[in-house]
């Protein structure tokens, strides 16, 4: 078995050392049977296994904890190489979202699976699906969609009252024809969020 971890920092938080053992020393991992290292792009990629693994995912969880402006994709095991380059492939798919804290990647299926279209198609789709809308009006989806649709506590979030949060989602159902208080068009209209976001510069 083969416990995988990825962790991208918004910053990194071992300082990118000269010596790369460092790293280990600075997260107690065995360089035995562990294999941490950074990529071009930023992220700190750590692989071990068996109960190397388990202690590794804690002390990242506890970096996160520590360190709010760091986050950690947690893509579980695999039980052979194939399977292993399959889950680092979906990570990268992953971690073009902005992430904080301990993240799971089976918590990420939806947009691992949007992030796979081409940019056109994603592109389109955004247009196409929220393009009317302006930023109030997107910020207001996200946040609705954050708290499951449940009006007062978004409009808590939101700092409005739940009237205005009721105007503003007519706003959404008159401006792209779907109406987020359905739930298929609340699908349509949180997959283009998430295609959005997916299509923005990084």
């Amino acid at each position: 078995m083969i416990d995988q971890l990825t962790s991208r920092p918004a910053r990194d938080p071992l300082d990118a050392p000269e010596d790369p053992s460092e790293r280990y020393r600075r997260l107690e991992a065995d360089e035995a049977e562990t294999i941490i290292a950074p990529d071009t792009k930023g992220v700190l990629w750590a692989v071990a296994g068996g109960s190397a693994g388990i202690a590794l995912r804690h002390r990242i969880s506890a970096l996160c904890q520590k360190e709010k402006d760091i986050g950690a994709l947690d893509v579980g095991h695999a039980d052979n190489l194939p399977a292993l380059l399959e889950l680092a492939a979906q990570a990268g798919f992953a971690l073009r979202r902005p992430l904080r804290g301990m993240v799971l990647l089976s918590s990420l299926e939806l947009p691992v699976l949007l992030a796979r279209l081409d940019p056109r198609t994603r592109s389109d789709a955004v247009a196409r699906i929220v393009g009317p809308l302006p930023e109030e009006l997107l910020h207001t989806l996200r946040v609705y969609f954050a708290h499951d649709r449940n009006v007062g506590d978004a409009a808590s979030a939101l700092n409005v009252h739940r009237n205005t949060l009721a105007y503003r989602l007519g706003r959404v159902e008159h401006l792209t024809g779907r109406d987020p208080r359905a739930f298929q068009d609340a699908v349509v209209l949180q997959v283009a969020l998430h295609l959005q976001e997916l299509s923005a510069p990084e």
